[in-house]
């Protein structure tokens, strides 16, 4: 837990360092309530804004067009990778997870995949997205951003078809 401090968390939040203190008694306070929000900004609301569409081909388009592009996700996501041995953290990975995997899973199921292809394919497609986050972290040169749009089609086309 020592890896975490206030200061990071803080600015995450958008608040400054002594603010942080006077909402939160203490650093795993905080920490649980970063976490909390990071839950909720990147799976919660994104799955239900998600949901809102009728056909399960286009929600997993949009997951795909917006989760390749999105910078809050990845930078959270990339520094609780980095302390994950600390309980809270690796169980909130896993709860945002086990939900992306699951709503991934759900769509395919609905496209017409047997549950267990649907859940291989939901793996793939997680394991994909992960895969660019850490690209991010370890090489960040190294995924122009016409590469991520290329890899989005190619995942968009391999996981839903063509559009057309």
């Amino acid at each position: 837990m020592a890896a975490v401090a206030i200061e990071p968390l803080a600015r995450a939040l958008g608040v400054t360092k002594g603010s942080g203190y006077w909402h939160f008694q203490s650093r795993d306070e905080l920490l649980a309530a970063a976490l909390d929000e990071w839950e909720r900004k990147t799976t919660v609301e994104v799955i239900t804004r998600l949901e809102a569409l009728e056909q399960p081909r286009d929600r997993l388009i949009a997951l795909f067009r917006g989760a390749f592009g999105s910078t809050l996700d990845s930078r959270v996501y990339v520094a609780l990778a980095g302390v994950d041995q600390t309980p809270v953290v690796a169980a909130a990975l896993q709860r945002a997870a086990k939900r992306r995997l699951g709503f991934l899973r759900d769509c395919f199921e609905q496209m017409g995949n047997a549950p267990e292809r649907a859940q291989q394919r939901a793996v793939i497609a997680y394991a994909a997205y992960l895969g660019v986050v850490m690209l991010k972290r370890h090489a960040a040169g190294a995924l122009r951003a016409r590469d991520r749009q290329a890899l989005v089609e190619t995942l968009i086309e391999t996981f839903v078809g063509a559009e057309g």
